[in-house]
């Protein structure tokens, strides 16, 4: 834990600022991208931006390349682009930095920044931006770089608005089932209401006739249209020869509305309309509870949408931006330090320094140079560089990792795990129990045996029962999302809560992405040698030069003379008269290097010590494992060597199994063969390197710094500050199904009591029309309250996501 003073808060962002502050009209900022857009805004007369929210924007520091020229090529402006004219367009476009009013009232006004921008709309809440702009003032792509300039980078993918359209198909076409049928329970309710307190009340017999035909006519497109998704799933169970939830809940809307149409057109009674429309009503709002899933997310990835749109291809006709999907085999391309190798190539020119940790889980960049292999979803870290396509994307050692995604099936999507299997003793004991009782009364009572047996398959409709999970579940993945989880879908609360077997991934996971732990070894450097040597690493890209030049600290301003990097070896560099080479032990002649990473230091000419540099665990890891207990059997696995052991061992203890130098098909691998044994595998993982043990698990976690980035298929996507909470989690998970249980109990006693008065023949439409609402709402109120009891107990309210000071911490 380390102490965050307000004068250490970068002005702009609100991130910590260390000790390497950019100051500027007595501000501090922690990077130069933050000081640009302070400039900007001001320049612009928006500093309005800064008093409406405390430190509101987001952090400008970004290693990765991004290129909007691809916004050129017709074929995608065409697909992204919503309306056009001769004079204007419109594009809404997905900003992923949006958090704050600071960012609704900024976002607004982008006119004043630029007056090619006519209009600009924000819907906050699923973080779009919807941007009229004058074609001849300002382009797509120069609008997206500058939202780009002002900290909100687009997120563009072209299946985006497809997958919008299908999903707003099926939005609406659930919204007019929950409407027409909260209409119809509502005012069949106000006129079913004298018939509450006396039968008859009417003066004129004849009101309670018409009111009851008005009732058929409203329950009527309850019974065939809101109603139909649950007939469909019914005989869908039935044709498997599967008694689902749906089948009894089925039974018992049919028979309401038999008996009840019967009733009120033979004006025997008045039938149990609100009670049909009433139950249909309560399962859509609990349908659609459990659904309310993120949307702002996406679980389902693919290529397209991790690797760039265009891409630079060099031809005769000099360098052109196309569509990734017009690169073909023999293709020269353009790479540019941060940007994706597209598919397996050949290094033509310049020296690669290639990080794969996203494919293998390698965390240490690799150096290629002459005519050597470079593999799709490696990104460069060094100079420009140029390849030659030796294979189709198709082809690609990449694509096979995709392909192993799709080998694991199995998964179930829907709640079809306690809910059904009670559904089925359910289904039967309900039937018999209805035709006992027919029986009884056909030599007891032949008039009473109808009544008997509708009245039994009235009142013991599950609706309740149907209620639980939804309600329960879906209450919890809301529940959830407090704690940075954000589940695919309700069924994984109940398998979370199966869980007996944990493997984690090591780069990325239990270990910071940005973040490295440095420490120096060696004899004591003065502080203009250290000013050196942070001046002289500055100058190179390299992501161990990078934090020795975090770990020192120390602002310079010195001038640098023969500058020289041999890529992914070392620097040397003639600074304030000083000649200083720093880079691995190699490039320095070292015979005996040490076996950790290590930077290595040289002061004209002499061996000072070395920077020792190490994967930085996250915070709060070891008291987490804690959490989970000590009987809960964890593993890690890693595509890295072994450096890290001891200090693996002295987080997890000698309980937990350590796999190093793993590939990807090694982890499938080792999943399946747990799994295998019986167990129920969590696998947490972050990269496509993880996708197939992922895939394979139990239950696959993706953890992530940015939720709206690239993450492999998942069936859960956890933001990486809350990752401590996993212990918490698991036990709100389990605790959940006790709720299940308890409301599964207290279905029943409405059940029981209910079918003891239908059994005699006795029940009345006044009772039963009390019973059903009650038991239903009852059930509701009780899976709410209870889940939001076990979230207080589990502390899920007590950590702020916008707290950046405690997330600091």
């Amino acid at each position: 834990m380390i102490e965050i003073k307000a004068n250490d808060l970068c002005y702009h962002c609100g991130d910590h600022c260390g000790k390497g502050k950019i100051h500027l009209d007595n501000k501090i900022f922690c990077c130069i991208g933050c000081k640009t857009v302070y400039e900007i805004l001001k320049s612009k007369d928006l500093s309005e931006y800064y008093r409406i929210e405390d430190r509101p924007g987001i952090q400008q520091k970004d290693d990765q390349f991004s290129d909007f020229a691809f916004l050129d090529i017709p074929q995608i402006k065409q697909e992204l682009i919503t309306y056009s004219d001769d004079r204007v367009e419109s594009v809404t476009l997905k900003l992923p930095g949006i958090h704050c009013s600071s960012c609704l009232w900024l976002l607004e006004r982008l006119s004043r920044l630029h007056r090619g921008v006519v209009r600009s709309e924000l819907n906050f809440l699923r973080k779009e931006a919807s941007i009229t702009y004058n074609k001849e003032e300002i382009s797509l792509r120069k609008l997206a770089e500058l939202l780009k300039s002002i900290g909100y980078e687009p997120n563009i993918a072209l299946d985006e608005s497809k997958r919008k359209q299908a999903t707003r198909k099926r939005d609406l076409g659930f919204i007019y089932r929950l409407g027409i049928a909260g209409f119809a329970f509502g005012n069949i309710m106000l006129l079913s209401f004298p018939e509450y307190f006396e039968e008859g009340m009417y003066e004129d017999p004849s009101f309670g006739a018409f009111f009851g035909y008005i009732n058929l006519i409203l329950a009527t497109p309850v019974f065939f249209y809101c109603a139909n998704p649950y007939f469909i799933s019914a005989w869908k169970g039935l044709r498997n020869k599967f008694l689902n939830i749906d089948v009894p809940v089925s039974v018992g809307i049919l028979v309401l509305f038999f008996r009840s149409a019967y009733e009120i057109l033979s004006h025997t009674g008045s039938g149990y309309m609100d009670s049909l429309t009433g139950l249909v009503f309560f399962l859509l709002i609990g349908r659609w509870f459990q659904n309310r899933t993120y949307q702002a997310l996406s679980f389902e990835k693919d290529y397209e949408q991790y690797f760039p749109l265009g891409i630079t291809r060099i031809s005769k006709k000099g360098k052109e931006t196309v569509l990734l999907n017009q690169v073909e085999t023999g293709d020269r391309l353009l790479i540019r330090s941060g940007e994706l190798i597209p598919a397996d190539s050949m290094l033509k020119k310049g020296k690669a320094l290639i990080d794969y940790s996203f494919v293998t889980g390698e965390a240490d960049p690799v150096e290629v140079s002459g005519s050597q292999i470079l593999y799709a979803g490696g990104r460069q870290r060094g100079e420009q560089i140029e390849i030659e396509i030796t294979k189709t994307f198709s082809q690609s050692y990449l694509m096979q990792l995709w392909k192993y995604e799709d080998k694991s099936v199995g998964k179930t999507k829907s709640l079809n795990g306690i809910i059904d299997r009670v559904s089925q003793y359910f289904t039967l004991i309900v039937l018999l129990v209805a035709i006992g009782s027919g029986i009884f009364w056909y030599f007891l009572n032949p008039a009473l045996m109808v009544h008997a047996v509708t009245s039994v398959l009235i009142i013991a409709c599950p609706c309740a029962l149907a209620l639980t999970i939804p309600f329960v579940y879906g209450n919890g993945l809301k529940l959830l999302e407090k704690t940075g989880l954000y589940l695919k879908d309700a069924i994984y609360i109940e398998r979370l809560s199966e869980i007996d077997y944990i493997v984690f991934d090591k780069t990325g996971t239990i270990t910071s992405q940005t973040t490295k732990q440095v420490s120096y070894h060696g004899r004591e450097l003065k502080r203009a040698e250290k000013m050196a040597v942070s001046a002289l690493a500055s100058n190179s890209g390299h992501p161990l030069s990078r934090a020795v030049v975090e770990f020192i600290s120390m602002d310079s301003d010195l001038n640098i003379t023969d500058y020289k990097e041999d890529l992914g070896k070392g620097i040397s560099g003639k600074v304030a008269n000083t000649n200083i080479r720093v880079g691995s032990p190699h490039y320095l002649g070292i015979t005996n290097p040490v076996e950790t990473t290590a930077v290595h230091v040289e002061i004209d000419e002499i061996y000072a010590g070395y920077f020792s540099i190490t994967n930085a665990y996250r915070k709060g890891l070891k008291s987490m494992l804690n959490s989970l207990g000590p009987d809960l059997p964890m593993e890690v696995m890693t595509g890295d060597g072994d450096s890290e052991r001891s200090q693996l061992v002295d987080i997890f203890g000698h309980r937990s199994n350590l796999h190093f130098n793993m590939l990807p098909m090694d982890k499938l691998m080792h999943i399946k063969n747990l799994q295998s044994k019986g167990h129920k595998v969590l696998m947490i993982g972050d990269g496509l390197n993880d996708a197939g043990a992922i895939s394979e698990s139990h239950v696959g976690i993706s953890i992530s710094d940015n939720i709206y980035g690239f993450l492999p298929s998942c069936d859960a996507i956890m933001e990486a500050n809350f990752f401590h909470r996993l212990g918490d989690i698991l036990s709100f998970c389990k605790t959940s199904i006790s709720v299940v249980k308890a409301n599964f109990l207290i279905s029943f006693s409405y059940n029981i009591i209910g079918m003891l008065f239908a059994v005699q023949g006795h029940l009345s439409p006044v009772l039963a029309a009390i019973l059903m609402p009650v038991s239903s709402v009852s059930v509701v109120a009780f899976a709410v309250i209870a889940t939001n009891y076990l979230a207080r107990r589990n502390k899920f309210f007590s950590f702020d996501k916008t707290d950046k000071s405690q997330a600091l911490n």
